[in-house]
């Protein structure tokens, strides 16, 4: 499970360098804003072409093919990427990301489900998404210590980019070596056939999850405005606001540990509809309130609990595919699916953010914003809901 988690975080230092590092690697690379901002949106769209074939092959190969290959073509395209080569040549790396990032990411999912003993589903997807939250935080506190000390210049940058490249190719043979040995012995490998397609797209459940991820995931790219929104309405500091960003990642462990333990104790949908339900009153509160300097000692409580609840969410909601009964032979399809539908906030969420913030600046943009997110968290809610229903009815008949 730490192989697993950790390459659920370092597959994804590469494509979102420019979150912590966006100046520097815009003047080491010698590109434009719209040119970087291109370049995510190259990464976003291969892994929106390559959710499902990524789930495919996540059914017909072993963990330990997959993640090495994900792995180690990441941490190779990492080190040519540490030269800042011209635009197009960097266009094709995040190509690259893309393609490694589906090739291991359905295969994750479906590794830590076969992993999982009978009734600890919840706690198996909360303690891989508790690893990812730990790593993410180590690795990126590791990474901005090594950039300062080295100058903070291109050449420091470098230096950061060259240790995420290694961090990738080590782990990649790590995995190579110990995944078979971490893999149950009475998990089944199946080929994905046309018939198995014929009753997963069918299957009610399967699109009530996608909805789900993509309500929660929505709230989830949200979260990253409220760093503007504490230096341009709270008053906050720069510092100050980035400091509050980088303090809600230490949350992410403890709400996906806590939410796995209580999904194997009281159900999965059930965590999922009470964690929705704080999502929607915290969204609301950012919809309705003032946005003031006086208000920052209650805004960032509440930021606290809407992160608590994203992370929650997002610990268990692919447990729900073992709640539903979806094939476990159907597992990397199935989340190649969800995936499909789930994560397309990438896409939508940050031109419709902006829209909202150039077209009405001040207060009223972000008050429509949060109203927004605060409406697709009530469609996970009632769709969640739903998912309950279903479950009942089929246990009721059991």
């Amino acid at each position: 499970m730490l192989v697993l988690g950790s390459a659920g975080t370092t597959l994804f230092l590469f494509p979102f360098l420019h979150e912590i590092y966006y100046d520097p690697l815009r003047l080491a690379l010698g590109q434009t804003n719209v040119q970087i901002g291109s370049l995510s949106s190259a990464y976003g769209l291969a892994s929106l072409i390559g959710y499902v074939p990524g789930g495919w092959l996540a059914d017909r190969f072993k963990p330990r093919t997959l993640l090495p290959i994900g792995l180690i073509g990441t941490g190779i395209g990492g080190a040519f990427f540490a030269s800042f080569p011209s635009y197009p040549f960097t266009l094709l790396l995040y190509v690259l990301w893309g393609a490694m990032t589906v090739v291991c990411w359905s295969t994750m999912i479906r590794a830590t489900r076969e992993w999982a003993v009978a009734g600890s589903q919840g706690r198996a997807f909360g303690l891989l998404e508790s690893v990812r939250g730990v790593t993410e935080g180590a690795i990126g506190a590791a990474g901005v210590a090594v950039f300062a000390w080295a100058g903070s210049t291109s050449g420091a940058l470098g230096t950061v980019i060259i240790g995420f490249a290694v961090l990738n190719i080590a782990l990649g043979i790590i995995a190579f070596f110990t995944l078979d040995r971490a893999a149950p012995s009475g998990a089944k490998l199946q080929a994905a056939s046309y018939s198995g397609w014929r009753e997963l797209l069918p299957n009610p459940d399967l699109w009530l999850i996608s909805l789900i991820v993509l309500s929660s995931y929505t709230a989830y790219t949200a979260l990253y405005y409220f760093t503007p929104y504490s230096s341009s309405m709270l008053e906050l500091s720069v510092a100050a606001a980035s400091a509050i960003a980088v303090g809600k990642i230490w949350l992410k462990p403890v709400a996906a540990m806590a939410a796995g333990f209580a999904a194997d104790r009281w159900g999965v949908w059930q965590t999922v509809v009470f964690a929705f339900a704080i999502l929607v009153a915290s969204m609301m509160t950012f919809a309705i309130s003032p946005g003031t300097a006086k208000n920052a000692p209650i805004m960032i409580a509440n930021l606290a609990c809407a992160s608590l609840a994203v992370f929650a969410i997002r610990g268990v909601y692919f447990a729900l595919i073992e709640e539903c009964r979806i094939p476990e032979s159907s597992t990397g399809s199935a989340t190649g699916l969800i995936s499909l539908v789930g994560f397309t906030p990438d896409i939508f969420v940050p031109p419709v953010a902006g829209f909202l913030l150039d077209s009405f600046p001040g207060e009223s943009g972000y008050r429509m914003l949060f109203g927004i997110v605060a409406l697709a968290c009530a469609m996970g809610l009632a769709t969640t809901a739903m998912i309950g229903r279903r479950v009942r009815s089929r246990t009721q008949q059991a």
